[in-house]
């Protein structure tokens, strides 16, 4: 040995990793021993360091003291168990990868089974309903022939009749005394004076109009050949990253399945993490700054009930006045635009695409998907009873309906699940793994997990009749309370509360809020509309 260091078997030496050989034991800035390692920092140093870069450092410990025992170390056989739990997780993905893979090629085989089927069962009704158009006119041809033909009888009968009695006349003229002659011609009137009354009835009569049969196709036909332009859509289903709830396109083709794997290498993983708590911003640090009013022409017996920024950075305000109620469409600064026309009405709304919105409408059982623009209705969804608040994703739209229901839908009125909530859910929001209401009644604010499950209740003396709720990015929770006349924000752990807005600005009775969570822009307004505005929310 020499200078403290030790010696190693060759043998030892050549099993060592190949990185470990790479490993230079001493400075190379310096040039020197690396003797001393520095906590602070996290590195190896050599004497020259401490005096140049470490010199405040008050931790520096000996190298060989905080290598001394590292093999026999919790932190070492943690890394060991750690290799393992990647290794492990690698091979679930790797796994999963090759399941998902020959799951996609059994539903490409069953795809093309339903496709196939749906074909068959369509021509099948196409030839259903040409075997009864087919009968349909035989019928009506053999009742026209029918008709036609009775006429032509009865014509060629008396034609017969009168070239005989045109034959006799000349037998008279030629052969007959005239007694005779004059018998004969009586007789032949007679005979004529029938054939004209024939002749004048079937001038008055429908007997002898030209009849034409002709076919007319049926409108739903012609519907079907200009709208029908596809046998479905092939849609992709995944999960959310939470693996709590899965997403879904369209349930036409395709059945959701959630992630099938859990990761569990790591001390702590990040899907373990609420989103809330790794962005968590202190609530008495937000506050809202003023931007613009929006001026309602709400009625005398409205109610807004809901308000919306859209995808265009337009605002949607929805009033409800019990008979016929009114959409209001606004520009990205909060000036009126113009009315979108609709009948009914409605009670919350949410938007589905750059044109598209989804309406609620309690009294028609029914939620409508409507032309933004115009307010040309694209398709209604019966439902079977009252559909009260309203929010949707990229995928689904979430109904609140009369008895403690929340409905999940497609985007084509397929009906996904249903979840029992213990809430009339006239108000609610659905978050990234929770669905949050309001009960104005009791006071509370409430969460339960996407299976229906309470997760929490929460109530405050700053929250009095809680109406609209909402989230920001960052999961902190805002809330309407009409009974305090206030707009609060509340910490996802629910331990801190601040009123943001209250009667000094001039709410009201707050019934409506809604946030875009990527401009950090509030809009908030009274139950009659007298007072509605923008906010920016800022973060300090």
């Amino acid at each position: 040995m020499s200078r403290g260091h030790t010696t190693i078997d060759a043998n030892q030496y050549e099993k060592l990793p190949s990185f470990i050989h790479t490993i230079n034991p001493d400075c190379t800035e310096h040039k020197r021993k690396l003797e001393l390692y520095c906590p602070s920092h996290k590195v190896q140093c050599c004497m020259q360091c401490i005096l140049t870069d470490h010199h405040k450092c008050i931790d520096v410990t000996p190298l060989e003291s905080v290598a001394a025992s590292v093999k026999s170390s919790s932190a070492f056989h943690e890394l060991d168990r750690d290799i393992e739990g990647v290794l492990g997780d690698l091979e679930k993905v790797a796994r999963s990868r090759s399941n998902n893979l020959n799951r996609i090629t059994e539903e490409e085989a069953r795809i093309k089974s339903e496709i196939l089927t749906l074909r068959t069962q369509f021509n099948e009704h196409l030839d259903k309903l040409e075997d009864k158009i087919s009968n349909d006119l035989q019928v009506i041809k053999s009742l026209e022939h029918s008709k036609i033909d009775a006429v032509l009888r009865e014509v060629n009968e008396r034609r017969d009749n009168l070239v005989s009695l045109q034959k006799d006349l000349k037998g008279i003229k030629l052969h007959a005394t005239d007694i005779q002659a004059f018998n004969g011609i009586r007789h032949t009137e007679s005979q004529l004076e029938s054939s004209k009354s024939y002749l004048q009835y079937l001038q008055t009569s429908d007997t002898t109009v030209d009849v034409d049969i002709s076919f007319e196709t049926s409108p739903s036909v012609k519907l079907i050949m200009s709208k029908i332009t596809s046998f479905g859509k092939i849609n992709v289903v995944t999960a959310h990253k939470s693996a709590l709830h899965p997403v879904v396109r369209s349930r036409s083709l395709t059945t959701p399945r959630s992630r099938e794997i859990t990761l569990k290498s790591g001390k702590t993983s990040l899907t373990q993490i609420p989103e809330a708590i790794r962005h968590e911003i202190d609530v008495r640090k937000i506050s809202l700054l003023f931007h613009r009013k929006i001026s309602i022409p709400v009625g005398q017996l409205g109610i807004i009930s809901s308000i919306i920024r859209l995808i265009d950075k337009k605002i949607m305000v929805a009033e409800s006045s019990y008979k016929n109620g009114h959409l209001y469409l606004f520009n990205a600064l909060g000036k009126y635009l113009k009315e979108i026309k609709i009948t009914g009405d409605p009670w919350d709304v949410t938007q589905l695409d750059g044109t598209t919105i989804a309406v609620t409408y309690p009294d028609q059982n029914e939620v409508k998907l409507i032309n933004c623009m115009n307010g040309d209705i694209i398709d209604t969804i019966p439902l079977q009873k009252s559909g009260w608040g309203l929010c949707s994703d990229d995928y689904a739209i979430f109904v609140g309906m009369k008895g403690n229901e929340l409905l999940e839908l497609d985007y084509f009125g397929n009906r996904i699940k249903s979840t029992t909530i213990k809430s009339r859910l006239e108000n609610f929001h659905i978050g990234s793994d929770s669905i949050y209401y309001t009960d104005p009644k009791k006071h509370l604010l409430c969460c339960v997990s996407v299976t229906g499950a309470l997760m929490w209740t929460y109530q405050n003396e700053y929250m009095r009749g809680p109406q609209s709720v909402t989230t920001d990015k960052f999961g902190n929770i805002f809330v309407a309370c009409s009974d305090n006349h206030c707009i609060v924000v509340i910490s996802p752990d629910r331990n801190k509360i601040r009123i943001l807005l209250g009667k000094s600005v001039g709410l009201e009775r707050p019934q409506a809020i809604y946030i875009d969570k990527e401009n950090s822009v509030l809009l908030v307004s009274n139950r009659n509309g007298k007072f509605a505005a923008m906010y920016k929310i800022v973060y300090r």
